[in-house]
């Protein structure tokens, strides 16, 4: 089930967002490019597995029509 919304915690999770983008990524991006390329490949291979199309299917089809 979906958590409620909660804008304090919504506000906390996007500064920390910002602040690894402008602190790590962007001077990653812009100083370091093969790095950032390593980054990438390293990330998309970790979490390839859990965004798949059986996966998402599955998902939508507990929470469309049997609502766990």
């Amino acid at each position: 089930m979906a958590e409620p919304e909660n804008p304090a915690n919504d506000r906390k999770v996007a500064h920390a967002l910002y602040e690894k983008l402008s602190k790590a990524v962007l001077p990653c991006f812009y100083k370091d490019r093969d790095r950032y390329i390593e980054i990438m490949r390293r990330t998309i291979a970790f979490n390839g597995a859990f965004f798949n199309t059986n996966r998402m299917l599955r998902q939508y089809m507990r929470h469309a029509y049997l609502m766990v």
